[in-house]
């Protein structure tokens, strides 16, 4: 996967993971944003992203996206309280990081 940083609020420097998509895939499809839950980082989710390549038989995968929130991961971990809210924020900042209006898929461990 690429790994690029972008500054969360003009700000905090927060990391993803981008793996891009299959060969052929359809540009106009939404791609899939991950995003991890309490205590983890975006590296939870190259088995993942693995295993659906692997089972998608030959279809081709949209670009795939892991943001790592801020104070996780390799992103930024300032001094400031964490709360949902903080996070919660995070996640229309990240989708605007895929340069796509169209990024409507949303996975995470704690969002059931």
């Amino acid at each position: 996967p690429i790994s690029p940083n972008s500054r969360w609020g003009g700000q905090y420097l927060t990391r993803y993971l981008r793996w891009e998509g299959g060969e052929g895939h359809d540009p106009e499809a939404p791609c899939l944003l991950l995003v991890h839950g309490f205590a983890a980082s975006a590296e939870q989710w190259q088995r993942l992203v693995h295993q659906l390549r692997a089972q998608a038989g030959g279809e081709p995968l949209p670009p795939v996206y892991a943001l790592d929130l801020l104070g996780f991961g390799m992103s930024e971990k300032p001094g400031l309280s964490y709360t949902q809210y903080v996070w919660e924020a995070q996640v229309p900042a990240a989708r605007g990081l895929t340069h796509s209006d169209s990024a409507r898929r949303l996975v995470s461990p704690n969002l059931a």
